[in-house]
This record gives structure tokens, C-alpha cells and sequence, in this order.
């Protein structure tokens, strides 16, 4: 009986001594692993929390700088890179792009532009009669920006055109500020040249309705400003009607000289001094015929004969020796002013060839041969 309880009693001590055990360990890891989970828990927390103190000025170091060179250096002010030999393959269309939008672009390009625009509307080219009316619109807008509209009329002068003409010279009567009226009068001074008959009797009529709105313009102040550049664009067309009307407004002023002067008429004193400057073949015969009026009292006849002169070709020195050969004495002082003044290499060339000749040439006036003969040796010592 004894052994049986001294056998029983053993294994519930084995099994007390196993549990106690069990519970000791499975306490003390638990503890171990709330222990390191409140550790790695905590280093977290710190880890977090050291991560926000340095990143919240790291962001203000980085987002700063940017802020400030930005200012400094706005999108905006990128200029597109487009080089001046590209100017040349840009539609009309692009290079109006280019000019309305100047802070876009390197001023370089901006003046190329407008050039390249002057050159596509002298040529007609395809969209320019588009630009043309936009250009109007924007030179004849009173409260437009003056700079632009200056810049317009600078382009619109460069074109050369009869619609260019005709948009200046409205413009020239509407504008009421003293800088654009100036430029366009410096635009007009240097239009003239006509690339055909066609162009060149359309620029005549645009002139001629100029020339007489002058009369009615109300600020008379201005009206020697105006006639000079229409009288000057109307004898560099050289064109038959332009020479006409410029001879026939100097003969309204006086049918002599002597009463021209006296008369004070402005226009008919700026297209006396028009004939100084007439340009082309096309009025060579309509001088030559009022030459046989051989009377250097006429304003006629002495404004065709300065024009003769002033044609820069050597038609006109030939007509006006030819004249020289019928001519009376008393036009001796004219013929040798006239022919002084040739302007044409050709023309001196050929005067060259008449100091060779010249003294085989027969004269009606010995005088007037005189005259011809000491001007062509002039030119012969030129040499």
C-alpha cells in the first residue's frame, strides 16, 4: 500500500514541478516581448519623430531657392530659339506671329521678321492681302499702342506697295499724334518704286487723291510736309500720268517762272522742285515734245527739261542734245545746265562720246553747241 502512494506521488510531483516551470517561462518571454515591443515601438516613435524635425527644414532649404529663382527668371521670358537664317522659310503667317508677340523673341529676330513681312507683301505673297487689312486696322486705331502703330507704318513704308501707300496716306489724315505723322512722312519719303505700269498708275492714283485732299486738310500747318513726299513718290514712278499732273500743278502756280516765284503757291512750288528727281524712260517723249516750246521763261518748258535731266538714263542726255541742236541762243544757259546735271553713268558715258564728235555736229546755235561741247569735256577729264 505504501509503494502504491510513494508510486502515485511522484509523477504529481514531476507534473506540479513541470507546470510551475511552464508558467515561469512562458511569463518571462512574454514580458520579453512586450518589453522589446514597447522598445521598437518607442525607437519608432523617435525615429518619426527626428525624421519630422530635419525634413521640415530640409523642405524650406529646397522650395526656397525655387521661389526666389523664379522670380528672377519667369517661364514667361524663355525665348523661343529660332536663328535668323530660319527667318527666310517662315510663312507670313508665322512671322506676323513672331512680330505681334516681341517679348517673345530676341530683338534681333523681331526686326528680321518685319522684314521678312515686307518683303512677303511687296511680293503679294500668299496671306499677305490678310495682313494687309490687319495692318489697317491696327494704324488707323486711334487708341492703339503708338509704338506698334509706328512700327506698322515702318513695315507697310518697307512693302512698297499700292496698298501700303494707300493705308499710309489715310492714316497720314487721321492721326492726331505728332510722332506716327512723322514716321509715316519718313515712310513715305522713301516709297516710289513700282515694280510695273499696273503698280506704278495705282501708286499715281493714290498720290493724286493725297496731293488734292492736302487743300481741305484742316491743320494747314502740316500741309508742306505732306506735299513734298507725294511730290517726291510721284517723280521717282516716273510714271506719264504722274509727270503730267507734277507739270501741270507748277504751271497752275505761274505759266512763267517769274510769276511761279512770285506766287507763293506751295504746291506748285514743290512740284517745280519735283522735277529734280524724276526717275524712268516711260515720260522721256511727253518731256521731249514740251522742249520745242524753246522758251526758257515757261515753267513748262523749264520744268521738262530739269525733268529730262533728272531721268537717270541715257535717253534722257541723248534727247536732250538732240533738242540742243534746234535750240535758240537764249537756251544756251539751260542746255548747259541740264546737261551738267546727268546723274546716269550711262548718260556720262555718252557725253564722253560727244566730246569725240561733238565738233562734227552741226548746231542752229553756235552758242548753244558751245555749251554742249565745254559740258561733254567736262565729263571727258572725268576719267
Amino acid at each position: 500500500m505504501k509503494n502504491n502512494k510513494s508510486g502515485f506521488i511522484v509523477p504529481l510531483l514531476v507534473v506540479a514541478i513541470l507546470l510551475v516551470s511552464g508558467g515561469y517561462y512562458f511569463y518571462f518571454t512574454t514580458n520579453r516581448v512586450e518589453d522589446k515591443s514597447e522598445n521598437l515601438n518607442s525607437n519608432i516613435r523617435e525615429n518619426k519623430s527626428e525624421n519630422n524635425v530635419v525634413s521640415e527644414p530640409e523642405n524650406k532649404k529646397i522650395t526656397t531657392p525655387i521661389i526666389v529663382e523664379n522670380k528672377k527668371t519667369p517661364i514667361t521670358s524663355v525665348k523661343p530659339t529660332i536663328k535668323i537664317q530660319d527667318i527666310n522659310s517662315l510663312s507670313i503667317e508665322e512671322l506676323w506671329s513672331i512680330y505681334t508677340e516681341p517679348s517673345k523673341y530676341d530683338a534681333q529676330i523681331v526686326g528680321s521678321a518685319s522684314k521678312g513681312i515686307s518683303a512677303r507683301l511687296g511680293q503679294s505673297a500668299k496671306g499677305s492681302a490678310e495682313i494687309q487689312v490687319e495692318f489697317a486696322k491696327r494704324l488707323l486705331n486711334e487708341s492703339g499702342n503708338i509704338g506698334e502703330r509706328i512700327s506698322l507704318a515702318r513695315v507697310l513704308g518697307e512693302s512698297g506697295t499700292s496698298e501700303a501707300l494707300a493705308t499710309l496716306i489715310r492714316a497720314i489724315f487721321t492721326t492726331k499724334d505728332s510722332e506716327l505723322f512723322r514716321s509715316i512722312i519718313e515712310q513715305l519719303s522713301r516709297m516710289g518704286r513700282a515694280k510695273s505700269s499696273e503698280q506704278a498708275a495705282q501708286m499715281t492714283f493714290e498720290i493724286k487723291k493725297g496731293w488734292e485732299a492736302v487743300a481741305t486738310y484742316e491743320d494747314s500747318k502740316r500741309n508742306l510736309s505732306l506735299y513734298y513726299p507725294f511730290g517726291g513718290i510721284l517723280a521717282k514712278l516716273g510714271d506719264p500720268d504722274s509727270v503730267r499732273f507734277l507739270r501741270s500743278e507748277a504751271v497752275r502756280g505761274g505759266s512763267t517762272i517769274s510769276e511761279l516765284k512770285s506766287s507763293n503757291n506751295i504746291p506748285a512750288t514743290v512740284a517745280m522742285e519735283a522735277s529734280n528727281g524724276v526717275k524712268g524712260l516711260s515720260s522721256i517723249s511727253i518731256l521731249t515734245d514740251s522742249l520745242l516750246l524753246n522758251d526758257p521763261t515757261l515753267t513748262e518748258f523749264v520744268w521738262s527739261g530739269q525733268a529730262l535731266s533728272s531721268t537717270g538714263y541715257k535717253e534722257g542726255a541723248s534727247a536732250l542734245v538732240e533738242w540742243a541742236k534746234t535750240a535758240p541762243d537764249s537756251c544756251a544757259p539751260l542746255v548747259e545746265k541740264w546737261l551738267s546735271g546727268l546723274r546716269d553713268s550711262h548718260a556720262h558715258a555718252y557725253m564722253k562720246e560727244i566730246n569725240t564728235i561733238g565738233k562734227s555736229i552741226e548746231f542752229k546755235s553756235p552758242v548753244v553747241k558751245d555749251a554742249v561741247l565745254k559740258v561733254a569735256s567736262k565729263y571727258a577729264e572725268s576719267e
